[in-house]
This record gives C-alpha cells, structure tokens and sequence, in this order.
C-alpha cells in the first residue's frame, strides 16, 4: 500500500519553485515498471509528491544556481517511502541532477537490500545513463566522473557510516565532480 506522506515541510521564505518535467524517460520507465503494483491515481500521488519535494530543491537547469535546501519528508512504516524516493531520483535524472546519494541505513543488510531495489527498479545495470555506485571508495571517482562526462547519472547508495560517508564527502568535493548538481537523500533520517 502506498500511502500519502505525513509532512512535506515548507518551501523557505524567498526560494523560488520551478516547474520540474514530471513525464521524461526515467520516470515514465518507472511508473511502467511499478504498472503492477501500483495503480494510475496511487501512481499520480507519488509522481506529483516526489516532483513537490524537487521543485523546492536548487533548480539544476539554472547556471550558477548554487544553492542547498533541506527538507523532510516523512511516512508511516510501510507506506511507500522507498518508492517515493525512487520516483524523486527518476525525476532529479530527467531534470537534470547528475548525481544522487542515497544514505541506506546503519547495517548492511538494509545498504543491500535498498541498494539492489533501487538498482532493479531503476534498470540501473549496464546503462551508461544511470550508473549505482555502493559505498564508493576515492579511487572511484575517476569512474564516476567518466559516467557524468559522458552524460551521466550517478547513483551513490552508502551507509550511514562516518567513514563511507567521509569518502563520498571527499568524492564529491573534488574539483571535477563538485560542479555537477547533487541531490542526498536520506532514508534513514532518524539513525544519527
């Protein structure tokens, strides 16, 4: 069952929204993925929640929009926050983010479990266009910035653990990658 968020919190005051495009080819792929499961009117919530949260987000279309916002979602245990965050990525593709983070949990077992989801639901195998990363180490960067160079999404899903995090911190602020636009999503807000 997929349900509605309990809280999108508010755009700040003097942040300008943007129209993001809500029917390109990651998300189109995605919700014909996710036919089965989910159904048209449940399947529009989710689409539209998702481009709500990215519209609040530094437009990544703007030259120089440098620019960081925090915001929060939340969701009852079992309402559909995994795929609601997948549709956030398919849209932050299609409008342009080239980099998403993903932090996935404290153990490993759930890094695992939401990093192989997120890679079958997004069709994220051998696709130039859409690359996943788990727990990328610094000699990765010369890959990723290969994917982005090239057109690229990469998709970094790591555990909430200081030291991955530290490496995908010292990832992105190299040079060549800090320029691109980065979404972070966190799925395990209440973990520290």
């Amino acid at each position: 069952m997929v349900d509605r968020p309990v809280g999108v919190d508010p755009i700040q005051n003097g942040q300008r929204r943007w129209p993001p495009i809500i029917d390109g080819e990651e998300i189109s792929n995605l919700k014909n993925r996710k036919s089965s499961e989910v159904d048209e009117d449940q399947w529009d919530r989710i689409r539209d929640t998702a481009a709500t949260i990215l519209c609040q987000c530094p437009n990544p279309n703007v030259a120089n929009n440098v620019g960081r916002v925090t915001g929060l979602a939340l969701g009852k245990v079992q309402s559909g926050k995994t795929l609601s965050y997948t549709a956030l990525i398919a849209l932050s593709v299609d409008n342009r983010y080239r980099i998403t983070v993903v932090l996935a949990g404290t153990k490993n077992p759930l890094l695992e479990q939401n990093y192989m989801r997120l890679r079958n639901d997004l069709e994220a195998t051998n696709r130039p266009s859409l690359v996943p990363f788990q727990n990328p180490l610094p000699q990765d960067g010369y890959v990723i910035q290969s994917v982005l160079q090239s057109g690229g999404h990469a998709l970094i899903v790591v555990l909430k653990h200081r030291m991955h995090i530290d490496n995908v911190r010292g990832l992105l602020s190299t040079p060549e990658l800090r320029q691109y636009p980065i979404l972070v999503i966190d799925d395990e807000g209440d973990e520290a």
